[in-house]
């Protein structure tokens, strides 16, 4: 079934507005292709910010200025009297008292930097809030779509980690066998959708005996080399 056929003049059930360019759903209703670019677009901006964000070092404060002067002025000042007096014992507490503001007043500086650090911290949590409801929402589209969806490799990656191997014959995913992602229901049939709960790992030996599934058994055969821990479909 062709999922991206012209259908002209239909109700986008994202922007409830008509559209010349949509997908059709098993669910019977349709999505135009532009409300799932601009939702991709904007999940791909916050994946943009959050890297942007990491990656931002807070900023000198006054209190950095203010250390730099107080340790080069007790510096000088433990000297002027050392000149003055000969005596190393009362610039030494010039420069002790001076290490001791110097600390406190780091103190201060690292305060206002963690402030700043949960403050960005505060705003990338923000941004994946939002970015997982547009997740959400796509994904309970993608799951209809007919033909694999955008996010294949993501559901995928979910059921690899869920399964960690064949659920059929037992074998591990650290085996060295090949292994598919596979449809509980036909993924041609209404039903057969890309639902994590429709989706099983299995080893290709035992997708091979899953019906309908000729085109591996076939595949399977002309190989002559022993694949080594890859994942398919």
């Amino acid at each position: 079934m062709d999922c991206y056929g012209d259908i002209v003049g239909y109700l986008c059930m994202l922007c409830n507005n008509y559209c010349d360019n949509t997908i059709n759903l098993r669910t019977g209703e349709l999505v135009c292709k532009t409300c799932i670019q601009s939702r991709e677009s904007q999940i791909a901006y916050y994946r943009n910010k959050i890297n942007e964000l990491n990656s931002r070092k807070p900023p000198e404060n006054v209190w950095d200025f203010f250390r730099k002067i107080e340790i080069i002025a007790f510096i000088i000042l433990g000297l002027y009297v050392f000149i003055l007096t000969g005596a190393f014992e009362i610039s030494f507490i010039v420069w002790v008292i001076g290490i001791c503001l110097s600390v406190m007043i780091g103190g201060v500086s690292e305060n206002k930097k963690t402030l700043y650090k949960k403050s960005i911290q505060s705003q990338i949590e923000q941004i994946k809030k939002e970015m997982e409801q547009i997740q959400v929402q796509l994904r309970d589209i993608y799951k209809e779509f007919w033909d694999y969806p955008p996010d294949w490799k993501w559901r995928r990656k979910q059921i690899i980690q869920r399964d960690g191997g064949c659920k059929r014959c037992g074998a591990s995913i650290n085996s060295e066998l090949v292994f598919h992602v596979h449809h509980i229901i036909n993924k041609d049939e209404v039903n057969g959708n890309h639902s994590l709960d429709n989706l099983v790992l299995r080893c290709e030996l035992c997708h091979s005996k899953e019906p309908g599934h000729d085109l591996i058994r076939r595949q399977r055969k002309n190989i002559k080399k022993t694949r080594v821990s890859r994942i398919y479909y």
